[in-house]
């Protein structure tokens, strides 16, 4: 029989599957927060234990049946230590509950953010249980910049310039595109250099060749890396008018670069 994959374009997913979620998931691990496996949790596979392809996007599994999990892995407690648990919303405020935060300090989350994505409401949930393990209060006014969300910045100012005369709405979607590529960038230079999940460099530069192999068709990476250095291409030519940013030329290519996401 084969197997049916998650199709991001039609399916409605059941937790976000990108970047931030798993490592604000691994931030948790690293925080304190307990699991047990059960039936019924997504996972995070970063270190590429599982062998068996996943249905879902960046190696995020769920658990379907603990002992085929305890197959791959030889018992819970290694399967403990190489997944990383993402709870779903639902998993999440339940664990907001068993760590004392009442329900209004998770009301907060949206007085003030009318704007906030599925995604961005997960987040802030993580990171309400993150102060909750390490005995600090949440700011929830506003979701705090992660490292990743800073390089991309950096990344796009570093090749743009001033990035004020860019519509908001595009510079969005620039950045998120940014953080995926990066956050698998890493992924792969974690592996490569060995180091351990939650390293970060304090600069970075792309290996070509590195960011090649991503591109290859074997890769889980293929499609985010070549949307990135299409992206990249267009913003150089793009940069070419940025003087005149009323100009038809500039708005032109600026609706060329909204394409490239409704693909």
């Amino acid at each position: 029989m084969t197997a049916v994959h998650f199709n991001p374009k039609t399916d409605l997913a059941p937790l976000p599957f990108d970047d931030r979620i798993c490592q604000r998931a691994l931030q948790m691990k690293a925080s304190g927060l307990k699991w047990q496996p059960h039936v019924g949790c997504f996972v995070w596979d970063p270190e590429h234990y599982i062998k068996q392809d996943s249905p879902f996007p960046n190696r995020i599994y769920f658990v379907l049946s603990i002992p085929r999990f305890i197959e791959i892995f030889g018992d819970i407690e290694k399967m403990i230590e190489k997944l990383i648990w993402l709870p779903t919303w639902h998993q999440a405020r339940l664990l907001c509950q068993e760590l004392g935060k009442p329900v209004d300090t998770v009301a907060k989350l949206w007085q003030g953010n009318d704007n906030l994505s599925p995604g961005d409401e997960l987040l802030v949930i993580y990171q309400v249980i993150m102060d909750a393990l390490s005995g600090h209060d949440s700011d929830l006014s506003t979701t705090p910049q992660s490292e990743l969300d800073k390089l991309s910045i950096a990344a796009l100012t570093q090749r743009m310039g001033n990035i004020s005369a860019l519509p908001e709405e595009l510079t969005d979607k620039i950045l998120g595109v940014y953080h995926q590529f990066f956050g698998a960038y890493l992924n792969i230079l974690r592996q490569k250099e060995h180091k351990p999940l939650d390293w970060f460099p304090q600069s970075i530069s792309i290996d070509p060749e590195l960011a090649d192999g991503m591109r290859h068709f074997y890769s889980d990476y293929q499609h985010i890396t070549r949307k990135f250095f299409k992206l990249n291409q267009m913003l150089d030519r793009l940069r070419e008018d940025h003087n005149d940013n009323r100009s038809k030329l500039f708005q032109d290519r600026i609706e060329e670069i909204f394409e490239l996401f409704a693909e």
